[in-house]
Parts: structure tokens; C-alpha cells; sequence
């Protein structure tokens, strides 16, 4: 298991967190019980701070109104104000607002029905507007009127109003326009006082009148009365952020319905809440580090011995060495290091046992490491060591105590009941021995209490532990697991030691047996490696002697045997052994073999001396014995273990396949002989495509491989349906050669029919034609085989020998490997001789054997076939006069070679010329060549195709290009080379798609050179011949045959003579 790296959950850090828990609730509690105090309290002063200076504010504003108001009655008693003529109204106005400039800002007296009879400062009446009066302000009520900055009734502000007293007959009112700066200064003096809050006055439709800063929220304000008292109450300013105060009704007059109020930020509280408990904080949090630490360091001390038993127990898991903790506490945490102290001193000493068990390949040291141990550790006591052995006996094999000097001691299991009842059980016993008790009485006389614990190897017991304490004290739990940790040791040592053994016994027969399988691996030195594996087996079993015998030696590539009494005793070996494998026994297995033994005749087998007795093991090939290993052994009735056997028999299969290596061998050896030799000669056959060549090749090569006195090959006429002899060799007389057979139709005729050969190995007696004929002339034994190429049979070949049984079953099986390859090249040349014959006429019909002569024009071709191709190529050329007298010049390249091929160059060629004929251009001849091959359907089937229609006259040349080599044009006047380039895709590669017509001025003396790819494609290693080094010929000039054959020398020098492609040149000079 992969370890953890880090442990959160230690003892410490659980004990720390507990106080850490602690300290932090408490804190979290006192802190938060006196947090939501002195919130309380800041939210009570808050509130009494803002109700004072709501009240400060309200008083202030009320008292100025009333002086306000005052002021407007006193003025309105001025009798000035009564007269009719206006000037005299304005200059008191004037005066009166002088005198008060601090409250009035204008003055404006109106008659009867609103119009205004004088006003100041203004001059034009038109222009000031008082707002409108209600009745209650002229009825002795309010005098003060707030219009609005954005009422239409009248100019915005605060206004105050009278009846002018004293007027008859018409109502005149007074209209002073009162100064709100006075609002502004109390509002200001209040905010000057109560740093943090903000005094706000707001008239009744909630709009700010004075106190409005940018710092408060735009949101909307909502007044919330109190339930006692309508006129006070809270206010609440939402937006970005929330503001919370109270609020005030101005009461001293009725007039305007303002509100004052006295605002503040809503975390104000809060703030206040934290500015009072900062310092109380700062020294909590220090008190809190403070215990915090000691609590780290009282924990940490309190559990440091647990940390230091912690890390000698993990020493201890690991395997080291610990020593003892010595004991500082009279509690539980010492009682606990006590403890650990008892399993350390066990470990301890467990680990001395593992560590003795691991160095000691003697399982005795790891025994008596084991019985010290337990004495030690229960003091006092004997530990004895008893190991089972045959008969149900008890050997003891190591002691401490008593019995540590008894050289040797065993005890019947049925003598000690308590021991038998440990070891049928399984499980430890403890038992106080009754008096005259075996073992009991071997530790002294007096009371003992015993212990006896099984020592198990897997599901085995294998022996016991004893341990005798004198007294009568029993031994405890503990005690019982102390012993049986140990026990399991010393199994452990008991089944190493046995393990050992058999590992050593192991390892020796494997290296014997990988010896042999070394040697049997070659199927060389055959006799040496049998040699080899029966002194191996000998070595494995314990024999004194071996040999080995085999039935055939010729059979594997061995010389046989030059003496007769030699085989005779080998022979005499194979019939003891099938005699004494009895029935129902197992062929390949061992058979043993006594000296004394009556199963055969005693002069059957001659022991050598000093033998009594022998193993044979046999040597079988495809389950028939094909020889034996003799052992040898100097003692009668020898017995196996069958694991010996086993190891008898396995060597036996190794020697088997030793043979059959050698078998095989032979085998492949002869076959890779005859098919080196059919190879040689098939390849000698196959080198020549002439059918008579062939013929004879094959005859030759028949007549040597099996020494036969005739050979006669037949090949079937299919124009007169039966097998004619064209060739034949040796002891052949005239009937045989002119004797013809139907298919079906006597022994030439059946294998030609059934693809089976067939053998006679006598031809006397025979009621067949051939075979009588030849039996008649000497020959006595016949081979023949069918000649079979692709599938079908084209003749037979037939072998005769003036021997009877002459040819065996290999050389039939030779002759019809042979037969295989000879009809292959029999009928390729067949094949060779009839293409090549269509391929020459139809080559002789495509290109013309000379061009024909044009007045004004010289011409010269080249054809070069590639190098050792025999079939016919797909490039083509033509120039021959049109009906219009103008000559038509075509070079063309078809995919592919052969007599398709070249069906397909020839059908492009004639339809070439009669579309000419039919009077088509250029561009039309190349559509309709393109729609018939589109038609075939065959995606193989393109063509490159250049034509051109020449007047030779004026030297116009019209042509298309239908994805062939572009055209050369030598200027002679400025050595110019122009390039005549394709006009479309090649033909039979797309449908319906189109060329264009392009004319060209061949002036006089000028060449014109058209080829195919095979020039351009030629190839000299990686590089191409190329359209360079076509121009290069070209650039030369002169006639058109120097042209011509300059291309044709250059282009054999570049590729050595080796084209691979077909390569045509057409050359045209015009006569200057």
C-alpha cells in the first residue's frame, strides 16, 4: 500500500483543534453577545442624535417662517401700498424689501382681478409671475407659499402674502418672494455639528429643497410615520447605497408641508459598532494567540511520548532494531509504553529468527535461533524441536534445555496423547502430562505444564513444538501465540530446507535436460547426440552403462551396420522390449528388463557383464518405435520413483526428436536436390520463347533426369482434336511416332483427359496400343504424366525404360514437377509465337513503311521499340494529303501495349482519316475520337493525340493538342524554338470536353518536330531525357532526316541503349 505522506488526524493535531474549537466558540459567543450590545447602543444613539438635530433644524426653519410671515402682515398694513399710482407702490416696495434684503428677495403688489400693480425690482409686469393664492392664506391663515422650481403656476420659490388692509372697493394682495439662504445656514449648521450625517429639507411631494449633495442616493425616498405621532417618523434613501434617518413636519405655520430630515449612511451603525470594539478586540485576539501557544505547547508536551512511541513502532514495522522505552509515567500512557515494550522484545526477536532464516541455508542454526528465542522469552522454561518422520516417528532435531545434549532422540506420535492430538488438530495444547509420561519424564521428575504447538508447511503438518515449564503455573494465551509465531518460522525453515534440496535436485536434471535439447537441435552428428542423451539418462537414474539401438540407419543418413552380429543383437533388443511391454501397456513408455528374467530365450540378449538388469526407452517416429535406450543397471529389481521415470521418458522424447530432425533432414534434402535440379532445368526449358527450342530442351532434360531409354512428348492439335507425337527421343520406332490418340483414348489419351499420371512398371500383358508397340521394341516400364499450363492440359509426356519397376514413386513425382514447368514454357512459346505474329501485321498496318512525298515539304520518322520488349507499343504516327490539299500530320501515344493496344492505335488511325476525309477540322476530329472512347467504357483507355492540318503553300498549320508533348517550331531566320503547347485534356478522360484550334505560320525553311513520351521519359539512372535536350537536337536545323536521327542518337546515347517505353519522331522542314 503506498503510504501517506502527511497525517492531519494525529492525537496533537486532533487535541489542538479541540482547543482550538473551544477557544474559537467562546470567542465567537462573548464577541458576538457584546457586538450585538453595542450595536444596540449605536443604533440608540444614531437614532437620539438624529431626532436632536431633526429638531434643532425644524425649530430654526419654523422660527424664520413665522418671522417670515410676521413681515408680510406688518408690510401689507402700509398705507403706500393702498395708493393708486404705481410708483409710489414700487418705492416702497423698494424700501421695505432694502430693509429686509437678508429675508426678501421682491416684492409684487396685484389688484383686484391679478394684475400687477408695481413690483421690485422688475420693471416689466410681464415678466414676473406670482403664483396663486389659496384662500386659506388670505383668510388668516398661512401666509407662506412654496411653489416648486418647476411649477408653471408662478415663479418657483418660497413665497409670503397679505391682503393689503384697508383697500375699498378692490382687493389688493402683497406678495413678498423670501430668501431660502436662511434654509441653506440652518441646514449647513447642523451638518457642521453632526460630522457623518446629512440634514435634508424636503417639501410634501418628497423633492429635495435644500441639503441635497451628490453624495446621496438618487434612489426614491420613503417617509414612514410614527404611530403616535403623524408628524415624525423614519426616512429611507435607496440606491447604490442606503441612507436611514428621521424626519420632522414643519408645524409652526400650515403653509408649506416641508419635512426636515436628518440622515445617514445604514452601516453607520456598524461603523460605530467596530470603532467601539477595535480596542477590546485587538487584546482578545493578542489574549488569543497567547492561548493559543500555550495550548500547542502543553498538548505537544502532554503527547510527545506518544509521538516518540509512534516512531519506534514505525521503526519496528520496518524491520529495524528497537531498543526499550524506558517508563517515565504512572499512567496510562506509561502502561501503554510498557506494552510496547513486550511486543518490541517479540519482534525483536522474530526478526533475529527472519534474519537467521534468510543467511542460514542450514535449517538446524534457524532451529536452534528459534528454540533460544522462545526459552527467552518465556524464561525458565525447555523448547524442544520434533520433526516427522516415516512410520509416524518423532525426531527430535533441536533443543534448549534439558535435552539440548541428546544426540539423537525419537518418539513414537502414539507414545505422547497430547502431542498427537496438537498435531491431528492443527491447533496449540496445553496439558499438565500425567505421571509417567514419556516425554514429560525425559525433563525430570516433579509436576510440569506442557505446550504443544503443530509446525504447519501450507495444509501439511510437518513436526511440533514442545515447551516444558517445571511447577504447575500454566501457560497463557499469550504465551500459546508467542510459541506459534515462531512455529510458523521454523516452518518456514523446515520447507526451505526441503525446498532446497529439491531445487538443487531440480536444478541438475534441468541442466542435464537442456544439454540434450542442445544437442538434439542439429540433425548432424546423429550418432554422437544419441550418445549423448543415453549417457544423460544414465546420469539422471543412476545406471552404470548405455547404448543405443536403432531398427533402419539408413533411414536418418547413417552408414549401416558391417556386422551381422551387431544388427543381431540390436534386433534381438527390439523383440524384449515389445516382449515385455505386455498389452494395455503404454508404447512409449519404459520398459525395465531383468537379467534372470525368462521372457525370451536366455541367448536372446547377452547382458554385458556385471549388468542384472535394464531400462529400455523407446525412440518412436510417427508413433512407431524406431529404436531404444538400453540403461544399464549392477542390481537387480531396480525401483523408480515416478518422477524417474518421467525423466527417462522425456529424455527419450528428446532423443525421438532427434531422429525425426534427422529424418526430416534427409527428407528436405532430397527435395531440395530434385527441386534445385527441376529449377535448373526449368530455367534452361523457360529461356527461350521457340517452340521447336522447347521441345527439344525438354526431351533432353527428361531423357537425363531419369535414364530412360525413350521419352515421347504428345501435344494435342486442336484443329484435328487428337495428340500428335512432334518430337521424341531414343529407342522410338516409326509406329510410335506416327500414332495419334483421342482424348479418353489409351494411356496418353486417359491422362490427358483425367490431369492424372500413371505408371506401368511391366508392359507385358498390357492390352493397349502404345504399350504393346513399345513392349513389342524392348521396353518394359512406362512413365506419363499430363502437360498442364493455365488450368488445361495441352499434352502428355511419356517415358519408357527397357527395365521393368524402373521408375519409382519419387521420380513419378519428379517427372510431374518437371511436367508442370515444361507445359508453362511449352505453351507461352505457343502463345509468343501466335501474338507476335498478329502484333507484326498489326505494326506493319498502324505505321507506315515510308512517308509519302509532298512537293515543298521534306519529312523524315523514327520508330524504337523499347529494349527487349517483343510486343507491339501504343505509339503512333500518320501524314498523308487531304481532299483539300493540304497535309494532315498526326502523332499520337495509346495507353497500354499489345495487340489491344494496338486494335485501338489502328482504329484511331483510319478514323482519323476518314473524318479528314469527311471534311472535319482539328478541333472536330478530337471530339469525336474523345465520344468513342468515352463509349467503351474502359477508364484505361486514354490517348494523347496531336494533329495538325498543313498548308504547305502558304505555311498556315492549324492543330490541336489533346494532352500530347507540345510541338517544336524552328524559326531558320532567328533560330527561334516555338512551342507549340496542348489545347485540352487527353482524349477518353473526360466527357463532353472541349479543344481549341490554334494556327501557326511555318515560314519557309522552318522545321517542325513532333514526338512521343519515349523520347522525354527516357531515363539514364534517375534523371529524364526532357524537353531540354529535345531542343537542343532541334536547335542544330537541318534536314529533316538529320533531325530526326540527331534525336534518335542522342536519345539511345542518354539511356545506354535501354528505352523503356516505345519512342516515335516526326520531322517536317518546309522548302524555302
Amino acid at each position: 500500500m503506498r503510504r501517506r505522506s502527511a497525517r492531519p488526524f494525529t492525537l496533537t493535531n486532533r487535541l489542538l483543534a479541540l482547543v482550538a474549537a473551544i477557544v474559537v466558540v467562546t470567542t465567537v459567543l462573548v464577541a458576538g453577545t457584546e457586538a450585538a450590545g453595542v450595536y444596540a447602543m449605536a443604533v440608540s444613539q444614531a437614532e437620539a442624535r438624529q431626532i436632536a438635530y431633526r429638531e434643532i433644524l425644524a425649530v430654526d426653519i419654523g422660527a424664520w417662517l413665522q418671522v417670515a410671515g410676521r413681515l408680510v402682515r406688518s408690510e401689507a398694513a402700509n398705507p403706500d401700498l393702498r395708493s393708486a399710482d404705481g410708483a409710489v407702490i414700487r418705492r416702497s416696495l423698494g424700501a421695505f424689501a432694502t430693509e429686509n434684503a437678508g429675508t426678501v428677495s421682491g416684492a409684487v403688489v396685484t389688484g383686484g382681478t391679478g394684475e400687477i400693480l408695481a413690483s421690485w425690482p422688475a420693471d416689466d409686469h410681464e415678466i414676473v409671475q406670482v403664483p396663486a393664492v389659496p384662500r386659506s392664506a388670505l383668510a388668516g391663515g398661512s401666509p407662506i407659499i412654496w411653489v416648486p422650481p418647476d411649477d408653471v403656476a408662478g415663479d418657483g420659490g418660497l413665497w409670503a402674502v397679505a391682503r393689503v388692509r384697508g383697500t375699498e372697493g378692490a382687493t389688493r394682495i402683497l406678495f413678498l418672494r423670501l430668501e431660502t439662504d436662511f434654509v441653506d445656514s440652518a441646514v449647513r449648521r447642523v451638518m457642521g455639528v453632526a460630522h457623518g450625517s446629512s440634514a435634508v429639507v424636503f417639501d410634501e411631494a418628497g423633492r429635495p429643497v435644500a441639503g441635497w449633495t451628490d453624495e446621496l442616493p438618487t434612489g426614491p425616498v420613503a417617509f414612514t410615520a410614527d404611530d403616535d405621532d403623524p408628524t415624525v417618523g423614519t426616512v429611507t434613501l435607496d440606491g447604490d447605497y442606503r441612507y436611514v434617518g428621521h424626519y420632522a413636519e414643519l408645524s409652526a405655520l400650515s403653509g408649506p408641508e416641508w419635512r426636515v430630515a436628518v440622515i445617514e449612511p445604514a452601516e453607520q451603525a456598524w461603523r460605530d459598532t467596530w470603532l467601539a470594539l477595535r480596542p477590546g478586540a485587538i487584546g482578545w485576539a493578542s489574549a488569543l494567540a497567547l492561548a493559543l501557544v500555550v495550548s500547542v505547547g502543553v498538548v505537544r508536551r502532554a503527547t510527545r511520548p506518544l509521538r516518540q512511541l509512534e516512531v519506534r513502532a514505525r521503526a519496528l514495522a520496518s524491520g529495524a532494531h528497537v531498543e526499550q522505552e524506558s517508563v517515565d509515567h504512572d499512567d496510562e500512557v506509561g502502561r501503554l509504553i510498557e506494552a510496547f515494550n513486550s511486543v518490541a522484545a517479540r519482534l525483536d526477536r522474530l526478526a533475529a529468527i527472519s534474519e537467521l532464516l534468510a543467511r542460514a541455508s542450514d535449517s538446524s542454526l534457524v532451529l536452534e535461533g528459534v528454540t533460544s528465542a522462545i526459552a527467552h522469552m518465556l524464561g525458565k522454561v525447555d523448547v524442544d524441536v520434533f520433526l516427522l518422520s516415516m512410520g509416524d516417528a518423532l525426531d527430535l532435531v533441536a533443543a534448549d534445555g534439558r535435552l539440548a545434549d541428546t544426540e539423537s532422540l525419537t518418539i513414537a506420535v502414539a507414545e505422547v496423547e497430547w502431542i498427537a492430538e496438537a498435531l491431528s488438530s492443527g491447533e496449540p495444547v496445553i496439558v499438565t502430562p500425567p505421571v509417567g509420561d514419556v516425554l514429560a519424564d525425559l525433563h525430570g521428575e516433579g509436576a510440569v505444564t506442557a505446550l504443544a504447538v503443530p509446525l504447519r508447511s501450507g495444509d501439511e503438518i510437518v513436526g511440533v513444538i514442545v515447551v516444558v515449564r517445571a511447577g504447575a503455573r500454566p501457560f497463557s494465551e499469550s504465551d500459546s501465540e508467542t510459541v506459534r509465531s515462531f512455529a510458523a518460522q521454523a516452518s518456514v525453515a523446515v520447507q526451505n530446507a526441503r525446498l532446497f534440496e529439491d531445487e538443487r535436485r531440480s536444478r541438475r536434471e534441468a541442466e542435464i535436460l537442456r544439454s540434450v535439447a542442445e544437442r538434439v537441435s542439429s540433425p548432424f552428428a546423429l550418432d554422437e547426440t544419441l550418445a549423448d542423451v543415453a549417457r544423460a539418462a544414465a546420469d539422471l537414474l543412476g545406471a552404470t552403462g548405455s547404448l543405443v539401438v536403432l531398427r533402419e540407419r539408413e533411414r536418418f543418413g547413417l552408414p549401416a551396420s558391417a556386422d551381422p552380429a551387431e544388427e543381431a543383437r540390436n534386433a534381438s533388443w527390439f523383440d524384449e522390449w515389445r516382449s515385455a511391454l505386455g498389452e494395455g501397456a503404454i508404447p512409449d513408455a519404459p520398459v525395465l528388463v531383468e537379467a534372470g528374467a525368462s521372457l525370451r530365450p536366455r541367448d536372446a540378449v547377452r547382458f554385458p557383464a556385471g549388468v542384472q538388469s535394464a531400462l529400455l526407452v523407446p525412440l518412436a517416429l510417427e508413433e512407431a518405435p524406431e529404436g531404444l535406450i538400453v540403461l544399464h543397471f549392477s542390481h537387480e529389481h531396480p525401483t523408480f520413483a515416478p518422477r524417474q521415470l518421467a525423466l527417462a521418458a522425456a529424455t527419450g522424447k528428446q532423443a525421438s526428436l532427434a531422429l525425426k530432425n534427422a529424418y526430416l533432414y534427409e527428407q528436405a534434402r532430397a527435395r531440395a536436390d530434385n527441386l534445385e535440379t527441376i529449377f535448373r532445368i526449368s530455367h534452361a526449358v523457360g529461356s527461350s520463347l521457340q517452340s521447336r527450342i522447347v521441345l527439344n530442351r525438354v526431351l533432353d532434360v527428361v531423357q537425363k533426369i531419369l535414364s530412360a531409354d525413350a521419352v515421347m512428348l504428345l501435344t494435342y492439335d486442336t484443329r484435328r482434336k487428337v495428340m500428335t507425337v512432334p518430337m521424341a527421343r531414343g529407342v522410338v520406332n516409326r509406329e510410335m511416332l506416327d500414332a495419334t490418340f483421342r482424348p479418353g483414348e489409351d494411356v496418353p489419351g486417359r491422362v490427358f483427359e483425367t490431369h492424372e499420371p500413371e505408371r506401368f512398371d511391366r508392359l507385358s500383358g498390357t492390352d493397349t496400343r502404345l504399350l504393346n508397340v513399345a513392349h513389342a521394341h524392348g521396353l518394359n516400364s512406362l512413365l506419363a504424366v499430363p502437360l498442364l499450363a493455365r488450368g488445361r492440359s495441352i499434352g502428355v509426356l511419356t517415358a519408357f525404360s527397357t527395365a521393368e519397376s524402373a521408375f519409382s514413386t519419387d521420380e513419378l513425382d519428379l517427372l510431374r514437377t518437371f511436367a508442370s514447368q515444361a507445359a508453362l514454357a511449352i505453351d507461352t512459346a505457343a502463345m509468343y509465337s501466335r501474338e507476335h505474329h498478329v502484333a507484326s501485321v498489326l505494326q506493319d498496318s498502324i505505321l507506315p513503311s515510308r512517308l509519302p512525298h509532298v512537293p515543298g515539304l521534306d519529312t523524315s520518322s523514327v520508330y524504337l521499340p523499347a529494349a527487349g520488349d517483343a510486343e507491339i507499343g501504343g505509339d503512333y504516327f500518320d501524314l498523308f494529303v487531304a481532299p483539300d490539299a493540304r497535309v494532315v500530320v498526326s502523332i499520337g501515344d495509346v495507353c497500354g501495349k499489345g495487340v489491344e493496344a494496338a486494335t485501338k492505335t489502328s482504329m484511331i488511325k483510319y478514323a482519323i482519316r476518314g473524318m479528314v476525309a469527311a471534311g472535319l477540322g482539328p478541333e472536330r476530329v478530337l471530339r469525336e475520337l474523345n465520344g468513342m472512347l468515352i463509349e467503351t467504357g474502359d477508364p484505361a483507355g486514354i490517348v494523347t493525340l496531336w494533329i495538325g492540318y498543313l498548308d504547305v503553300a502558304s505555311g498556315t498549320l492549324v492543330y490541336s493538342d489533346a494532352g500530347h508533348p507540345p510541338a517544336l517550331a524552328l524559326d531558320p531566320a532567328t533560330s527561334r524554338i516555338h512551342r507549340l503547347s496542348t489545347t485540352g485534356p487527353l482524349l477518353g478522360a473526360v466527357e463532353d470536353a472541349e479543344w481549341s484550334e490554334v494556327s501557326f505560320a511555318l515560314e519557309p525553311g522552318a522545321t517542325l518536330l513532333l514526338y512521343t513520351d519515349g523520347v522525354t521519359e527516357a531515363r539514364s539512372g534517375v534523371r529524364f531525357f526532357g524537353e531540354g535536350r529535345v531542343r537542343r537536337a532541334l536547335r542544330k536545323g537541318g534536314t529533316a532526316a538529320e533531325v530526326s536521327q540527331r534525336l534518335l542518337a542522342l536519345v539511345r546515347r542518354f539511356a545506354s541503349g535501354e528505352l523503356r517505353d516505345d519512342a516515335a519522331i516526326l520531322a517536317l522542314v518546309r522548302s524555302a
